[in-house]
């Protein structure tokens, strides 16, 4: 079993909206080998983007979860679903989305 912590806080130039953002983001991320070549991992994070030019928040919550094959040293196939929950104090910019990400990935 693996754990990944992420932090980090920035701040970002969007071309745009013509603003900066200042976010600050959290993550956690728990990997496990299911079996030998058989991999999951479950993640959390939080995103809040506070927009410097114009009064606005958002707070971004976000739960994904993922499988992946390693077919042998060089290849491999994942999935993955997500879900991104959008809360901003301007109700135009709050939604929920649902993602699922599937693929084929080349080891060098």
């Amino acid at each position: 079993m693996k754990l990944e912590l992420d932090f980090r806080k920035r701040n970002v130039e969007d071309n745009l909206l013509a603003s900066n953002i200042d976010e600050t983001y959290g993550a956690a991320k728990l990997g496990y080998e299911i079996k030998q070549n058989l991999y999951s991992h479950l993640g959390l994070g939080y995103l809040k983007e506070s927009f410097t030019e114009f009064s606005r928040d958002d707070n971004v919550f976000i739960l994904d979860f993922g499988l992946r094959y390693r077919l042998s040293s060089t290849f491999e196939i994942h999935g993955e679903y997500r879900f991104i929950e959008r809360r901003s104090d301007e109700s135009n910019y709050s939604y929920d989305q649902n993602a699922v990400f599937l693929g084929i990935r080349k080891i060098f």
